[in-house]
C-alpha cells in the first residue's frame, strides 16, 4: 500500500465518461462547392466528394464513387442545352428509398392528402434533420465542450449532441431528434439520433422507430471531416440507406450567413408534385 499513490488506488481511478473527448470539432465546416463562372453552366454549383442516399445493398457506402466535377458539369449543361426545367428534372431523379409494403401505402396516403406535404419546405414547415450536410445545407459551426457538441447550420438547423453517456429512452421528441455521441476505439465520433417528431424524413414516411447513425472521422490533419450517415426505419423501409459527406474546415473568421424559407417556393412545389405513385405497387 505504501508504494501506491492516491491516484492508483482502485477507488480513485478516473471515470472514462468524465475524460475529455479525444477529438475536438470546434470550428466552421462546409462541403467543397465550386460556383462556376464560365461557360453555359456559369452560376450553377458543383459539389465535390459527396454521395447521395443509396440502399446498403448497393455496396459499401465508403466505396461508392461520388459524381466527378466533369460529370456534374456535363449533366447540368445537358439540361440547359435541352431547355429543360431543372427543378422538374431534379425531382425526377430524386432518390426513392426502398420502401416496404407499409411504407409504400403510407407514402401513397401522404401524396394523396398532402398532409404533411411531401416537401415540408414548400410550406415553411419544420423538417426532420437528415444528418450533417447534403451539399447545399451551407456551412456548419461546431461548438464543443467536454460533454456536449452544438452544431448550427446556415439552413437554420441547431443540434445538440450529448457526450455525457445519457440515453434517449425517455427523450422528448423533436424535429432534430435526440442525439447522443460516443467515441469508438479509433477516435471516431459515433452519433445516434432517435426520438424524432413528425411524420416525414426527407419527404418519406417516418415511424417512431426511425434511427440515424452518423460516424465522423477526421482526416488530412484535422482539416477534412468524413461523415458516414446511415438511416434505418424497420417499419417503413425494406433496408437501411446510407450516404457519405465530406466537410472541410474553414478559416476561423468565417461567419455563417443564414438562409430563410420562402413559402410556396417554386422548386419545392415541383418536388411535391413529382412524388411517384405507389398505389399500383
Amino acid at each position: 500500500l505504501a508504494a501506491c499513490s492516491g491516484n492508483e488506488m482502485a477507488g480513485d481511478s478516473p471515470d472514462p465518461a468524465s475524460a475529455p473527448p479525444p477529438v475536438n470539432y470546434t470550428g466552421v465546416w462546409s462541403s467543397q462547392i465550386e460556383w462556376l463562372s464560365e461557360g453555359i453552366t456559369a452560376g450553377v454549383p458543383v459539389v465535390m466528394h459527396n454521395t447521395g442516399w443509396a440502399p446498403l445493398s448497393a455496396g459499401v457506402p465508403e466505396e461508392i464513387p461520388a459524381p466527378t466535377r466533369e460529370q456534374q458539369i456535363a449533366f447540368n449543361a445537358s439540361l440547359i442545352e435541352a431547355d429543360l426545367d431543372i427543378f422538374v428534372e431534379l425531382a425526377k431523379m430524386r432518390f426513392q428509398p426502398p420502401l416496404n409494403e407499409a411504407g409504400q401505402a403510407e407514402m401513397q396516403a401522404m401524396t394523396e392528402s398532402q398532409a404533411p406535404p411531401a416537401s415540408p419546405y414548400e410550406r415553411c414547415l419544420p423538417q426532420n434533420d437528415t444528418g450533417f450536410g447534403s451539399g447545399f445545407g451551407g456551412a456548419i459551426r461546431f461548438v464543443q465542450t467536454d460533454d456536449t457538441i452544438v452544431t448550427i447550420a446556415e439552413n437554420g438547423t441547431v443540434r445538440h449532441i450529448y457526450l455525457d453517456g445519457r440515453d434517449s429512452a425517455n427523450a422528448l421528441p423533436s424535429y432534430e431528434g435526440h442525439s447522443v455521441g460516443s467515441f469508438d476505439a479509433d477516435g471516431n465520433l459515433v452519433v445516434q439520433t432517435t426520438a424524432y417528431l413528425g411524420a416525414t424524413f426527407g419527404g418519406w414516411p417516418m415511424s417512431a422507430d426511425a434511427k440515424l447513425v452518423e460516424t465522423l472521422r477526421l482526416t488530412e490533419g484535422g482539416n477534412r471531416l468524413v461523415v458516414k450517415t446511415q438511416y434505418e426505419d424497420p417499419q417503413y423501409l425494406a433496408e437501411p440507406i446510407a450516404r457519405m459527406t465530406h466537410l472541410f474546415r474553414q478559416a476561423d473568421d468565417v461567419e455563417l450567413i443564414f438562409g430563410r424559407c420562402v413559402e410556396e417556393v417554386y422548386g419545392a412545389q415541383i418536388f411535391s408534385e413529382m412524388i411517384p405513385d405507389y398505389s399500383g405497387r
